[in-house]
């Protein structure tokens, strides 16, 4: 596996949780820290986040997938939800920082 991947293949629960957090299992909930573990469940059990996630991601297919996910992700109540929404905030800004790094490499080399 290339080096710049690994990260990736590291935090690939992470990933899934910041993508759709109503589909984790239970045995990937346990690969968290209590207080994650204890977060993720609530959001899983929070109608209304349930249901602005399938408005906002489901709903709205001509905005791009990542605008959806962050636009959810802005939703959730940070008071409630801190551990949680510090992951998905270090996840989304990651992708954000590698696309930057990739599109000025790429303009680079052209």
């Amino acid at each position: 596996m290339l080096s710049g991947f690994q990260d990736f293949e590291k935090d690939k629960n992470n990933i899934l949780f910041f993508m759709n957090p109503f589909s984790i299992t239970f045995s990937e909930i346990q690969k968290y820290s209590c207080n994650i573990q204890l977060e993720i469940t609530e959001i899983q059990n929070h109608i209304s986040l349930k249901q602005i996630f399938t408005e906002i991601v489901s709903l709205q297919p001509q905005l791009q997938s990542s605008e959806n996910l962050i636009t959810f992700w802005k939703l959730v109540p940070k008071e409630d939800f801190p551990a949680t929404c510090d992951l998905a905030l270090q996840i989304s800004s990651r992708f954000g920082s590698t696309y930057i790094c990739e599109k000025a490499f790429s303009t680079l080399t052209m």
